[in-house]
């Protein structure tokens, strides 16, 4: 094995007093009698030994100061003399707290982190873990440790192999790192909580690009994930922060499966194959000020309730936010334009769609199917197809919206009874208002079917009379 270059490193905190309003102390001193000398050395003595106990604090506090902040930086490959030729190596030899730097090459490694220590490459993209298609390439299970600077690849393909994996930790920061071609995902966080993970470089992993699993309070940012199967996928994780993330040309770009309370904002989600933002059994999220475009279906809510999606861009989507089977979700103040369908409500109830911008969508701005006792108010809703269309619904409020030039009808209801229509402003549609309102087209038929029997009981019984011999 071979011999480590120590570069001790003191790392010292910059540490700033700042001392405000102080006071100008006045100490009154007594007037001690003239000649009294025990009175004189009892002060003195006092004085030499409080010196004497504060010299040997300092001098203790500087005998135990280099084991407290020291550490040391262990080369892996590169030119100098005794670096080791395995990050491994390097890594079994570091005591906690010591930084493990790696030259640029490619390590065919399984790499296992088990203290605390910082592992860093000498750029990222010429310094590569390769796992050679088990498990992992780092696989980190002690808490405090930091990667950067490093390529992670060919992770096995089995569900919980990946490029980096920390495992059952906390307070790990992964920065400016990438994974990329693993079989199957590229950073895998499980059962582990209140990491950071910050502008890491993941694609073309078979799974997907992120997964959080049984982990909360971790931080994910900055980042660019492309060309996985899922980009972000959090299955039972709770309370984490996505935010800022490039997350484009995946399966679904974002998805959440029993996941709560977690905070999806200022993401760019575009050219997803399937949705864009997915939330599956989830309740409680915020998915906010997202950019959502290009995707078969932009934002789904499915199964869930109380999530909040608002003041997102979600536009030139097949769907643009559809919520489905779900309850007491709060869509509000989004700007939804462009794509097939605008907002649609499917088997959904006790959900609010509330001052939204609807407006160049192919076919409804908002379309609710099976879906009652819900609150429809203030949305700007126009140049759709069909402004806002009911199908098979009930009990459902729609007050103060403005629908306005839309290419067919401004409000229609089909088979849908005993909603709340009220105080909205249709200006300019090809038909305004309630083409038939509350199945009022089921009325006129039976009405009309109705109006046929008696005209023909009337035909046939005066015939009959015609014909009668008296």
């Amino acid at each position: 094995m071979g011999v480590a270059n120590r570069a001790t490193n003191l790392s010292y905190s910059n540490m700033m007093c700042d001392i405000s309003d102080t006071e100008s102390f006045s100490t009154e001193h007594n007037n001690y009698i003239a000649g009294t000398r025990s009175a004189t050395w009892s002060w003195r003595m006092k004085t030499r030994l409080v010196v004497l106990l504060l010299l040997s604090m300092s001098f203790s506090a500087i005998a135990i100061l280099p084991e407290t902040v020291s550490a040391t930086t262990l080369y892996v490959g590169g030119a100098g003399p005794g670096n080791y030729t395995t990050i491994q190596g390097a890594i079994d030899a570091a005591s906690p707290g010591d930084t493990v730097y790696v030259h640029s090459g490619t390590y065919f490694e399984n790499v296992i982190i088990n203290k605390t220590l910082s592992l860093v490459g000498e750029m990222m993209n010429e310094t590569v873990i390769d796992a050679g298609g088990l498990d992992e390439a780092i696989l980190v299970s002690s808490s405090l440790v930091t990667l950067k600077g490093l390529t992670a690849t060919n992770g096995g393909p089995h569900g919980g192999d990946s490029g980096i994996r920390l495992q059952g930790v906390q307070e790990c920061d992964i920065r400016d790192m990438a994974s990329q071609s693993n079989g199957a995902n590229a950073i895998l966080v499980r059962s582990s909580n209140h990491n950071t993970i910050e502008n890491v470089s993941v694609y073309r992993n078979s799974i997907a690009g992120i997964s959080l699993v049984s982990s909360s309070q971790n931080t994910i940012s900055r980042s660019q994930i492309f060309e996985n199967s899922e980009g972000l996928f959090l299955e039972f994780s709770d309370g984490n922060e996505i935010l800022d993330n490039n997350v484009s040309t995946n399966g679904v770009g974002i998805l959440l499966r029993s996941s709560d309370f977690n905070m999806l904002a200022n993401n760019t989600v575009t050219a997803s194959t399937d949705k864009g933002i997915s939330l599956s059994s989830s309740e409680g999220n915020v998915v906010a000020w997202n950019n959502v475009s290009d995707n078969i279906q932009g934002i789904v809510v499915s199964g869930s309730s109380d999530n909040r999606i608002e003041h997102n861009t979600v536009q030139d989507n097949g769907r643009g936010i559809h919520v489905l089977s779900s309850s007491g979700n709060s869509v509000t103040n989004n700007n939804v334009s462009k794509n097939d369908w605008g907002m649609s409500l499917w088997d959904s109830g006790g959900n609010t769609l509330a001052s939204n911008e609807i407006h160049g969508n192919l076919e409804s701005g908002i379309f609710l199917l099976y879906s009652d006792h819900n609150t429809i108010s203030g949305n700007a809703v126009a140049s759709n197809a069909v402004g806002i269309s009911l199908w098979f619904s009930g009990g459902n409020t729609i007050v103060d919206n403005t629908i306005a030039w839309n290419q067919d009808y401004g409000i229609r209801l089909e088979d849908s009874y005993d909603n709340d229509i009220r105080d909205n402003t249709l200006l300019g549609n090809e038909v305004s208002g309630l083409p038939a309102s509350d199945g009022m087209w089921m009325w006129i038929i039976i009405f009309a079917v109705g109006i046929a029997v008696i005209l023909f009981a009337y035909w046939f019984v005066t015939r009959r009379r015609k014909r009668a011999p008296w």
